[in-house]
């Protein structure tokens, strides 16, 4: 373990977690709604597309510790935390004709940063309690990055309806009333 884990306390660390859980499955969720209504992947695509994502998560898993033992948890998180913004600014900016090899790049460095951002957070979390507490801080460490991962789907989610709803009602103002009333349902119907 690191030495900077003993000054950092559990509550701290465990923001980290929170955050870049409500980043990560938040985004997984929209993802899906972009590969899936606006690229018209169908389910087996969408996973594929994925894949860049997953295979920079088993990348970053291996560096993660050589980079915590070399630099020190504060510094790996940070600079995780930063490449984790800058790629999901980045996609924020797709459109309906990017390439997906430009997309397949940013969604590998989405799982470096992430996988450096939990390995990091995790190794401070574990570093932080007593070993006969081990037990407790693994619990606590789970239950952030799980909280977190269901409060992306509910923050992001919210947000993505909210922003779907008030400009679908516009673009389907002459349409009949059951094909307008499908389309603001969700994406899919009026898709």
């Amino acid at each position: 373990m690191c030495e900077d884990n003993k000054s950092a306390g559990p509550i701290k660390l465990s923001t980290r977690v929170v955050a870049g859980s409500v980043a990560f499955i938040g985004f997984l969720f929209i993802l899906t709604q972009y590969f899936q209504f606006v690229r018209d992947f169908t389910p087996f695509e969408t996973g594929l597309g994925i894949v860049p994502l997953v295979l920079g998560f088993f990348f970053g898993t291996t560096i993660a510790p050589r980079l915590v033992a070399r630099f020190g948890t504060k510094l790996v998180a940070a600079g995780a935390m930063t490449l984790t913004a800058s790629v999901l600014v980045s996609l924020s900016f797709l459109q309906i004709d990017t390439p997906y090899w430009v997309i397949g790049i940013q969604l590998s460095f989405l799982g470096i940063g992430l996988s450096n951002l939990y390995v990091s957070s995790t190794d401070a979390m574990m570093g932080a309690v007593p070993a006969a507490n081990a037990g407790l801080g693994y619990a606590a460490n789970n239950l952030t990055r799980q909280g977190g991962g269901a409060m992306g789907v509910v923050i992001l989610g919210s947000l993505f309806t909210s922003i779907y709803a008030r400009k679908i009602a516009t673009a389907v103002s002459r349409l009949p009333e059951e094909l307008a009333s499908a389309a603001q349902d969700n994406v899919g119907s009026a898709a």
